[in-house]
Formats: structure tokens, sequence, C-alpha cells
């Protein structure tokens, strides 16, 4: 499904605002658009739920990253 914003009356139109499942995308007003996807825009996001969910992608990558490192100096310790 694809959302976008309406521009208000008496208003010249900036831009335009689009979404669907994969991002963000903004026409500006030369026509030039660009997409943002929402991995990028939450990857930026400073608020509590995307900070905690920063946190917690970062320590599973980490306990990854350990665990292979100690498999690899089990392997090479045989």
């Amino acid at each position: 499904m694809t959302e976008k914003t309406t521009p208000q009356k008496g208003k010249e139109q900036e831009g335009l605002v689009v979404w669907d499942q994969r991002g963000l995308v903004v026409v500006w007003p030369d026509r030039h658009s660009s997409r943002f996807s929402w991995e990028a825009l939450r990857h930026i996001c400073l608020c509590a739920e995307c900070r905690e969910q920063h946190r917690t992608q970062e320590t599973h990558i980490l306990l990854a990253n350990l665990d292979s490192a100690r498999a690899g100096r089990v392997a090479t310790e045989l």
C-alpha cells in the first residue's frame, strides 16, 4: 500500500512524500527524488525504541563474533 501527503489549501506544495514497504521517497520541487530505506532511517533515529534496537543488534553481532573467535581458537588448538 502506498500512502502520500496531500498539500494544504493556500500553501504552495514544496515537495511530495510517498512511503511504501521499502521506505520513504521524497520528490523535491525540482522533480529530483530521494529514497530512504526504513532500515537506514531506523539506523540514524535517536528515539528510545530505535536506540534499544541498535544496542540489541550490536550485542548480537558482538556475541556472534566472540563465538566465531572462540570456535576458531578451539579449532587451531586441536
